[in-house]
């Protein structure tokens, strides 16, 4: 009795999240049925992880050959593929087991979320937040495919969790296993190789940079992220000769962000780069060119495209980012399931282009596929309004402004830059219930001001 009113918010989130859960991975499995799809296999990425994973159990390679001579892996990272592989083991290799155990393991990341904000801020703010991230469409697909940004997030989420409990206790072993925890989550995804600096930055401000052990504590907690992934980036060195994680971010570069600034430049775009272009759209047809061996030819090809104009790139990659804010992630889902076209119009490219022609026409076309853009979109961009409206409040009291606050908008910032042109709602998703909690937070604050003016007049009118 004592403990299920001690922690009856803790086991409602976690129900609710696993039973919303279950109940999504059966309208998954409806809708994919309808559609003749495979539920677990939706899209490419989640076909590629779960070839490795089976490339683990039956070959004991890391590659994506389907047979002899396995060639190594090294565009996609282990962190996900092993967790998969232990999943396959674990249930005898019935994948639909499997992915249901994924689910249930996943419905902790709500919980893990209240837990950390509520550190943070108001308690009644941390479970609302909780509840409506529960219920996040990308939250709910991502947990229920295979894909890896479900257990990112949650292996992140409590790496943030652990760092901020240190400042809470001054447990040595919080900012140790925070260290572990963050190296974990760069093996899943490798978009987080930087952010072992972003929270030495502030682990360091925190400490007004003095104090007892503070330099043996950075130490330490960079020891911790390094121990993770050192085996990984030596494999890397002795195989393609590179300490990188992964030919991911060079690869990105490469092919999302400098083709769609080719794109965008259109006639101004220098004819050589077009060629280069085009050669290597050719070449990555084969797996096999996407290994960190080429990231040299990945990374001269992006310097030089951005380097034919970087203030216009500049400006490119700045709107570009703008999607991450607002980008619904319901027609994302709906064209995995083919419920609506392959090839929406890029609404940020429209923009950019100033095609207000072809903006309107979809806009006007309301159809499933615009009524989905107009839900989803109103309320990302919503919250992300509030977001900014927070923290200009706090830089205009600057003063009085908090490190909890600025370090998780720093977060916000960096998933934001780094995704850049190939924004999606899937890569916001490790900040979803930030930016949420932190619209919860203004609402909330303007909700409590506007209470005491209303008492206030109310007191006044009875005097």
């Amino acid at each position: 009795m004592i403990f299920s009113i001690n922690y009856r918010k803790e086991i409602l989130i976690l129900f609710l999240a696993f039973i919303s859960q279950l109940m999504f991975l059966g309208v998954l499995k409806y809708l994919s049925s309808s559609s003749g799809l495979d539920y677990m296999s939706l899209t490419g990425d989640s076909k590629a992880y779960v070839l490795l994973a089976d490339n683990l159990l039956s070959e004991r390679v890391f590659s994506l050959s389907r047979s002899e001579p396995f060639f190594p892996e090294s565009f996609r990272s282990p962190g996900y593929p092993i967790f998969l592989a232990g999943l396959f083991l674990m249930t005898f290799g019935n994948k639909a087991v499997a992915l249901f155990l994924q689910g249930l393991i996943l419905s902790f990341l709500p919980l893990i979320v209240y837990i950390l904000l509520k550190r943070i801020s108001d308690e009644r703010v941390a479970f609302w937040s909780s509840i409506i991230f529960i219920f996040e469409p990308t939250r709910l697909f991502v947990s229920g495919s295979f894909l890896s940004d479900g257990l990112f997030a949650l292996i992140f989420t409590s790496s943030i969790l652990f760092f901020m409990k240190y400042f809470n206790s001054d447990d040595f072993k919080s900012l140790i296993f925070s260290g572990l925890l963050l190296g974990a989550s760069i093996l899943i995804r490798p978009i987080a190789i930087f952010l072992p600096f972003i929270f030495l930055i502030y682990y360091l401000w925190q400490k007004r940079f003095s104090g007892n052990g503070i330099y043996r504590g950075a130490l330490c907690f960079l020891a911790a992220v390094v121990i993770v992934i050192s085996p990984w980036m030596l494999r890397n060195k002795v195989i393609f000769d590179s300490w990188q994680i992964s030919s991911v971010g060079s690869f990105n570069f490469a092919y999302y962000n400098s083709m769609e600034f080719l794109r965008y430049q259109g006639a101004a775009a220098d004819p050589k780069l077009i060629m280069a272009a085009d050669d290597f759209r050719d070449q990555i047809k084969d797996h096999t060119y996407l290994a960190l061996s080429n990231s040299e030819k990945f990374n001269e090809f992006t310097f030089e495209v951005i380097g034919s104009d970087p203030f216009g790139y500049f400006k490119f990659h700045v709107i570009k980012t703008i999607p991450f804010f607002a980008t619904d992630g319901l027609r994302d889902i709906a064209r995995s399931l083919q419920i609506i076209s392959d090839k929406p119009l890029n609404i940020s490219s429209a923009i950019i282009n100033e095609d207000w022609k072809s903006l309107i026409n979809y806009l006007a076309n309301f159809n499933l596929e615009a009524i989905l853009f107009f839900i989803g979109t109103i309320f990302w961009s919503i919250v992300s309004l509030l977001v900014g409206l927070f923290f200009i409040q706090r830089a205009i009291n600057w003063r009085n402004a908090d490190f909890k606050s600025i370090f998780l908008f720093s977060l916000i910032v960096y998933f934001a830059l780094l995704t850049g042109p190939v924004a999606t709602a899937r890569y916001r998703f490790p900040v979803s219930a930030i930016l949420i909690f932190i619209s919860g937070n203004l609402l909330f604050s303007m909700a409590a001001y506007i209470l005491v003016l209303f008492e206030k007049g109310f007191s006044d009118a009875i005097k």
